[in-house]
């Protein structure tokens, strides 16, 4: 019984450390952004697209990678891709369930003014990523 309840201590003190490890990896992520970008007005209004085969093709190209070797490196990240879309399939529901969770605790040590702000951050952070999603639609569809 002793060994049962250790694993679940354990397991819980694990859950809990990766939530917290999220949270301070996206706040750190949220202050790296928001100091980049202080000051530069003129990237303000286009959109930050993501071109995950141009970010390859300039890895691959750094490396050396010549042709036969970006064909066997596509495939195995093919084959990957499928299973790491089943495992976020499994388990994201699981993630986003201890992120919120972290979010409540938080926001409890909060003040309310404090909370407010946060609240305010966060609406506005997501508003801009839709803006930014339907923008890179958008050039999407004239490409």
């Amino acid at each position: 019984m002793m060994v049962a309840n250790g694993a679940g201590r354990l397991r819980f003190a694990g859950a809990l450390l990766l939530a917290a490890t999220f949270a301070v990896g996206g706040l750190g992520g949220y202050s790296v952004a928001q100091l980049a970008g202080r000051g530069d007005t003129a990237q303000a209004d286009e959109p930050e697209c993501e071109d995950h085969d141009r970010n390859r093709s300039n890895y691959y190209e750094s490396l050396g990678v010549d042709p036969s070797q970006k064909e066997r490196i596509d495939a195995i990240l093919g084959a990957r891709k499928q299973q790491m879309d089943l495992f976020w399939a499994e388990n994201g529901p699981r993630m986003e369930q201890i992120v919120d969770s972290a979010r409540a605790e938080i926001r409890n040590v909060l003040t309310p003014e404090q909370r407010a702000e946060a609240d305010r951050r966060r609406a506005e952070r997501r508003a801009k990523r839709e803006r930014q999603e339907e923008a890179c639609k958008k050039l999407q569809e004239k490409q």
